[in-house]
């Protein structure tokens, strides 16, 4: 329902001009004035002649305003006017003339100029813009204005008439008397439109105007009744609607005209708005009906008559009017109430942060809120009436080609009528920093026919839920590749072990001079390369055992410099750029591992030469580049961060850069194993790692390790020469043959008894019946672990030293080893040395690793 401006309200805020107050200030002094010439017979002569000025003061305004105006229907319609007041003018002059003369003439011939007046400013008034009504309005309209007219006519007929025709013969004179009123008639139901249409104008304009016109005919009205010499205080009746009309006419003129010079132009065509009544249909009924009463008996075809058939028809035509007026607020109501939820709904999704565009039936778009904007990188001016195909996006399907119009989600429910759901999609284009998914559901709106009206399409940006899943899958595919390679690697490391072992027993057993010593040699350096490349597989699958130290990432960094020159080419240039930074609780040769990894690995993607640079500093947030998935540590971290200016890696290359063994190098020159040992160390140390590149842009490795409180290791471990003979009684315990015998023939040539169980059963019969100095067991065997077989054992003798042997390790299996005080820790394969001298150290008490 539209908001229509109070008539008081544009009397307080109207502009006003000179005229204005010059008509008020006229007018004024008029009606201080005509009380001395009253009982003059100059008196009605002046009256017709004093209005002249008036006239032509509003015909002059109407001409500026026709002048002015913008649009046709104000043009003709002030024009039409202007040329009814000039008329108006003559017809007061030549009545007022013959007046002056004493002339009382049957005919005057300013009757003539006076009564065309009405038709022209009639025509003036049906030009006037009054909206665009509907059928309803129209409807409505039309019974106000035949109502103002029967109505009007009924009282004509019954007071006015009568009393004009009272005593006069000449029926000229009767004819010529009769138009006035029935050219205000016409010109009252003429108004009736602009009644309620000329409100929406929130200018002020046409209401002042239109009630100027009113207040004019009812001086007509008080004219006509009363006539010339009706007055109270001296002051004609009449002359007080006449003044005021043209002081409202005059003063809604210049306000137009000012409005158009400031640019606030009326509009050209106003609401019509039926939600509330026209009183003045109801006020004439009123009317009607108290003549009726105040008539008496009906006698024949009198007065009473006309005033009944008219009251009786006005009544039916009331009646329909307020029928129409009822039907069309129904559907009024309805239609704001459908609006305002309309408007609710609008605002709401606005505020949402899905992204929501609405088609209309002939597949372009409505609206659209901000978050679909956002998305599509887009402007509501760009988007609002088009297809979303047609904007400069691409539209890419989850399979990777281009997406056609015809198979869009708005576009599939348009033509079939039924929701489309669950469409994943990605959008590109020159406003989005990338390539960016959506998963799209598109819902139809029918109407009671079934057919669509339009569809209401949800956007939900599911990048970063995908990227995630990616990572996700990139982690559970390298967690599976980490436990084949960490399952692997325990079984050949037992193997190497055993080859290691043979080979180091031939070394020794054969002559310096035999033929067969460099082929066991050979043997040994394959057992050797062999071993390091299981130690990798450990690394990436974090199943190695770490000896975690308090260090400083940049003096690791700087201690490992030496060894980075050796390896890098002479046209490589290294920049340390080393802030102080906290320490980190790692393994110092793991650590020392990944730099050196990493170094090698930007080496080989800068074959031309470029520059390597190594950055090291304290980071208290989470680093804007860093995964989403990957966790920043609470207490702050430490960031290392290897970059080289070689040719860089693509997106695919880059999305499986740390998988084992995958690697873009000839055959040959790379195991593939370089990126995924450091991805192994850094996550099995707590931390993260994540690649950054583009192709000829060159590649940045970034390490966060967790910051640790504990103080630094100042001094490193030294451990004493110790001696390799003996002549104590070992339990060695070990579920593969070949790598037991190693072991037992290792140490019974060092003076050692040696005695051997292959499984912690076994073992538990040995303990019980021998007396033993020093237990060496593997740590994951089939009927039990060793660390149990450890535990078993130092509750019968708390001071059994232990000495662990593995080719990998995790938590669990040193669950039960927590607690042994004394014990060593042996990593597979090892050489028989290693070993002598491992049991050597346990034995003598200066080993404490456990």
């Amino acid at each position: 329902m539209t908001d229509r401006p109070r008539l008081l309200g544009h009397l307080r805020t109207l502009p006003y001009g000179p005229g204005t107050l010059w008509v008020a200030g006229y007018g004024a002094l008029y009606l201080l004035v005509s009380p001395a010439l009253k009982g003059t017979p100059l008196l009605e002569a002046i009256d017709m002649v004093a209005f002249i000025p008036l006239s032509l003061a509003a015909a002059l305004l109407f001409r500026a305003a026709a002048k002015a105006a913008h649009s046709r229907p104000y043009r003709l319609g002030f024009g039409l006017y202007a040329v009814a007041m000039v008329l108006t003018a003559l017809g007061n002059l030549i009545s007022g003339i013959q007046l002056l003369r004493g002339e009382v003439p049957t005919f005057s011939w300013g009757n003539i100029p006076s009564l065309l007046s009405y038709p022209v400013a009639i025509l003036g008034i049906l030009t006037l813009p009054i909206g665009r009504p509907g059928r309803a309005d129209r409807i409505r309209l039309a019974l106000d204005a035949a109502v103002a007219l029967l109505g009007g006519a009924a009282i004509t007929w019954a007071l006015v008439i009568p009393r004009l025709a009272q005593g006069d013969r000449d029926p000229l004179h009767v004819l010529i008397t009769l138009g006035y009123p029935i050219g205000d008639l016409v010109l009252f139901a003429a108004l009736i439109p602009l009644l309620l249409t000329a409100r929406g104008d929130r200018s002020g304009v046409l209401p002042v105007f239109v009630l100027g016109q009113l207040v004019y005919i009812v001086g007509d009205l008080v004219y006509l009744l009363g006539g010339p010499r009706a007055s109270f205080f001296g002051i004609a009746w009449a002359n007080v609607p006449y003044l005021l009309g043209y002081l409202l006419v005059i003063w809604s003129l210049e306000a137009f005209l000012r409005l158009v010079q400031s640019g606030a132009v009326p509009v050209e065509g106003w609401p019509v708005t039926a939600v509330r009544r026209n009183p003045v249909p109801l006020l004439l009924g009123a009317v009607l009906y108290l003549l009726l009463l105040a008539s008496g008996t009906p006698t024949g075809r009198g007065a009473h008559g006309v005033l009944a058939s008219a009251a009786v028809v006005t009544t039916v035509l009331l009646l329909v009017r307020e029928a129409v007026t009822e039907r069309q607020n129904r559907v009024l109501r309805q239609e704001l109430d459908e609006r305002q939820a309309e408007e609710r709904l609008a605002a709401t999704i606005q505020h949402l942060r899905i992204g929501i565009v609405v088609y209309g039936s002939q597949g372009t778009i409505l609206t659209a809120n901000r978050a679909a904007l956002d998305q599509f990188g887009v402007t509501e001016a760009q988007i609002v009436g088009r297809r979303i195909l047609d904007l400069p996006l691409r539209f890419i399907a989850e399979d990777g080609t281009i997406m056609i119009p015809e198979a869009g989600p708005a576009e599939r429910a348009l033509r079939t009528g039924k929701p489309v759901r669950n469409v994943v999609i990605a959008v590109e284009g020159p406003g989005l920093p990338g390539r960016r998914w959506h998963l799209i559901d598109a819902e139809p709106e029918l109407n009671r026919q079934g057919e669509v009206t339009r569809v209401l399409v949800s956007f939900h940006d599911i990048t970063e839920r995908r990227e995630l899943e990616g990572q996700l899958r990139q982690a559970q595919r390298m967690e599976a590749v980490g436990q084949l390679a960490g399952g692997i690697a325990h079984d050949f490391n037992n193997l190497l072990t055993a080859i290691a072992g043979y080979s180091s027993t031939l070394l020794e057993q054969l002559p310096k001079g035999s033929p067969l010593r460099e082929d066991v040699a050979e043997i040994d350096k394959a057992a050797s390369r062999a071993a390091d490349l299981t130690q990798r597989l450990l690394a990436f699958g974090r199943r190695q055992l770490l000896q975690p130290r308090v260090l400083e990432v940049g003096g690791v960094v700087r201690g490992a410099e030496r060894l980075m020159r050796r390896l890098l080419r002479e046209d490589i240039e290294i920049v340390l750029d080393l802030a102080p930074s906290s320490v980190v609780l790692v393994d110092r040769g793991q650590l020392e591992q990944v730099v050196i990894n990493l170094a090698v690995n930007a080496r080989d993607a800068m074959p031309m030469g470029g520059r390597l640079t190594i950055r090291v500093r304290d980071v208290e947030t989470r680093p804007e580049e860093m995964p989403a998935g990957a966790e920043f540590p609470a207490g702050g971290a430490v960031l290392l961060e290897v970059q080289d200016t070689g040719h860089g890696m693509d997106a695919p290359t880059l999305a499986r850069a740390f998988e084992p063994f995958f690697t873009t190098k000839e055959v040959g020159k790379g195991t593939g194993l370089g990126l995924a040992t450091v991805y192994g160390i850094v996550r099995q140390s707590g931390g993260e790692t994540w690649i950054r590149s583009q192709p000829g842009a060159g590649t940045t490795v970034s390490v966060l390790l967790p910051r640790s409180g504990k103080k630094p290791v100042t001094t490193p471990d030294a451990v004493a020469a110790l001696g390799v003979r003996g002549s104590e009684t070992i339990l060695a315990v070990e579920d593969e043959p070949s790598l037991l015998l190693v072991v037992q023939r290792s140490l019974a040539r060092q003076g050692y008894t040696v005695l051997t169980a292959q499984s912690t059963a076994r073992a538990r019969e040995v303990l019980a019946a021998e007396r033993v100095d020093l237990l060496l067991t593997d740590i994951v065997m089939p009927g039990g672990s060793g660390p149990e077989l450890a535990q078993w054992a130092r509750e019968r003798h708390p001071s059994l030293p232990v000495i662990f042997m593995t080719g990998y390790a995790d938590e669990a299996a040193f669950q039960g080893a927590a607690d042994l005080p004394h014990n060593g820790i042996l990593l597979k394969p090892f050489k028989p040395a290693q070993l002598v001298t491992k049991v050597r150290e346990v034995l003598d008490g200066s080993d404490s690793s456990a």
